[in-house]
Order: structure tokens, then C-alpha cells, then sequence
């Protein structure tokens, strides 16, 4: 009997131990009674240095969701990319390795500022050096640079469609222009431009000579005048002299077309550039030299009393009808100090 109450006690101390217990997650028994601890929860990502986040096993990954979880890291365009997907700005850089990166076409063979045309995928450029100080009258380097920056700059300004230039250098061929191609653009020479010329409003034939005269390019000849679509547009600018204020249009294909059909000169264009000058003196800053600032400050303060003079002698009878470049040009040679 002794024996049995023995085992009986054995039995229920062993129950008393196991209601003590309880089950833990995945069948594990966890001691000590009370609430069943749940499964651990899943560790939340959590914010590091640089905009990434902790993700499984570490890993860093982007903080914003993507799907599958695992994150895409997008390639950096490389400096080629970046230049074919939007259009050139004046005064950009161009990655030195376009050339060489891209097809080359010579155009205008025999040349002074040798030109090419660079095809880089679905994207073509026009290039030319800047290295030929005979073939730019002895200016410099700098000099050349610099006109060819500052023509797109005061143009723009001046509210006239104008093809921004980009700089290239590079280590064989020096110091290079660099602009967006242009498709079926033509040179004024390479086909009968005068009816185009002839059919300029005069707003916008009067905007064109007053940047002609105010870049101071006496070089205006047909090769420097685009035809784009039935538009005009004023290129190459590597010979603008500053060093001289200047009062003629020079060898002007347009000024000898746009007198040749009697095109008036409009009084209205005149003022509107005017009314831009401190527009003018800002955006052609950055490309020239202090004393290019200054001529380009003379040169529209004889343009402002050229126009006053222009003002004055059609009010008193001096000049009949309509002002044709040349009798503008007049003006200008009368408003010298």
C-alpha cells in the first residue's frame, strides 16, 4: 500500500511540473506559466547614412519600394549621354572623346577653321577649330573663342533665333566650337537666298543688321547667313572685332539685299533692342574681355542716338519715305562722337 501512495505522489508532482510549462512556438516548450509568447516579428527596415536602408541579411537597399523587394540601382549616364539628350547651351563643355566616339564627315574642304560633322547615334554636331591665327586675321585664340561665344549670347537676348556654342578641348586639335547640327540647313551662298531675304519682315531683317552691327562682324557674306526651313539665321562669328566701336554693316549679304528691294528699317525693332540693353551687357558679359564690354556699351549708346537722329530727320522733312539700311548706316557714322 505503502508502494502505491508512493507512485500516486510521484504521478501528481510530475503533473504539477508539466501545467507549469507551456508550449513556445514550434512545439518548444518555454518554462514558467502565463501568456504564450507569439512568433518574433520581423525586424522593420530602418534608416542608415546616405538614403539607404537596412534590408534581409544586411543588405542596403533603396528606401523606396520596388517590386519583388529587391532594388534597382540606375546606371549614371556617362558624359556622351548626358551631351546627345538635349540640345547644346552656350558656353557648355563638350566631353572631349565626341570625335573620336563619334563618325566624322569633313565639310567645307579647304577651309581656315577646318569644320566637320560628328554623327553620335541619332545625334549630329558641327565642329571647328578655333587654332588658326592667319586664317583669322591674326586674332587669338581667346579673341575667336570668345566672338564665337558672344554672337549666340547677344542674339538670344535680343529675342532672335540663334544656334548656341559649346567648347571642346581637346588634346591634338586644340581648341574646338561645337554646335548642335542643324538638318537641311543651307548657307545663303549654296542657294538663290535674295527671295528669302527679300521676303524678311522688316522687325525681324532690322533685329539681324543691329547684330551685326553691335557683334561689330564685318564678315556677313553668304556663307554666314543659314537658311533654315525659309528662316534666317545669322552664323560664324569668329571675326567680330572688338577692338573697334565700328559704324558700318560691312560685307553684308543682308544689308545689300534687304537695301536692294528698298526694305525699310523699323523704328520699332530699334527700340525694342534698346529697351534690352541691360539684357545685352549681361549675357555677353561672361564672354569678353573688359574692354569688349566696354565697345559693346559705345555701341549701343551710338545706336540709341542714331536712332534719335533717325527720329529727328523724318520729322523735319530730311529723310523722305522709308529708311533703308544704308540711310540708317548714315546715322550712325553722323552720331560719332
Amino acid at each position: 500500500m505503502t508502494d502505491y501512495f508512493e507512485h500516486v505522489a510521484a504521478f501528481v508532482e510530475l503533473v504539477e511540473e508539466l501545467k507549469a510549462q507551456v508550449h513556445g512556438p514550434g512545439g518548444r516548450f518555454v518554462a514558467g506559466g502565463g501568456k504564450v509568447p507569439g512568433a518574433p516579428k520581423p525586424v522593420e527596415p530602418h534608416l542608415t547614412g546616405g538614403g539607404r536602408v537596412r534590408g534581409g541579411a544586411g543588405r542596403f537597399v533603396s528606401k523606396k519600394p520596388v517590386a519583388g523587394g529587391t532594388a534597382v540601382v540606375e546606371k549614371p549616364k556617362t558624359a556622351l549621354e548626358e551631351l546627345v539628350s538635349k540640345p547644346i547651351k552656350n558656353g557648355q563643355e563638350i566631353p572631349n572623346n565626341l570625335i573620336e566616339s563619334g563618325e566624322r564627315t569633313a565639310v567645307g574642304v579647304g577651309s581656315y577653321n577646318a569644320p566637320m560633322k560628328v554623327t553620335l547615334g541619332d545625334k549630329a554636331y558641327f565642329i571647328k577649330t578655333t587654332d588658326n591665327p592667319q586664317g583669322f586675321g591674326g586674332l587669338s585664340r581667346e579673341q575667336v573663342l570668345n566672338n564665337e561665344l558672344r554672337a549666340p549670347a547677344l542674339g538670344q537676348a535680343m529675342g532672335l533665333e540663334m544656334n548656341p556654342v559649346g567648347i571642346l578641348q581637346h588634346p591634338h586639335l586644340g581648341t574646338l566650337v561645337v554646335q548642335d547640327w542643324v538638318e537641311g540647313a543651307l548657307p545663303a551662298h549654296a542657294i538663290d537666298a535674295r527671295p528669302i531675304v527679300k521676303a524678311l519682315s522688316s522687325d525681324t531683317g532690322t533685329k539681324l543688321l543691329m547684330l551685326e552691327y553691335l557683334s561689330g562682324d564685318r564678315d556677313r557674306h553668304s556663307s554666314n547667313l543659314m537658311v533654315v526651313g525659309g528662316q534666317v539665321r545669322e552664323i560664324d562669328f569668329g571675326f567680330s572685332q572688338q577692338k573697334t566701336v565700328g559704324v558700318s554693316f560691312g560685307r553684308s549679304y543682308l544689308a545689300d539685299h534687304m537695301n536692294e528691294r528698298g526694305a525699310p528699317i523699323s523704328p520699332m525693332a530699334i527700340r525694342s533692342v534698346l529697351s534690352k540693353r541691360e539684357a545685352i551687357l549681361k549675357a555677353v558679359e561672361p564672354f569678353s574681355s573688359p574692354s569688349a564690354v566696354k565697345i559693346m556699351t559705345k555701341r549701343l549708346d551710338r545706336l540709341e542716338k542714331a536712332y534719335a537722329l533717325m527720329v529727328e530727320r523724318q520729322n523735319r522733312g530730311e529723310m523722305r519715305g522709308l529708311v533703308t539700311p544704308f540711310a540708317f548706316q548714315q546715322c550712325l557714322l553722323d552720331a560719332m562722337d
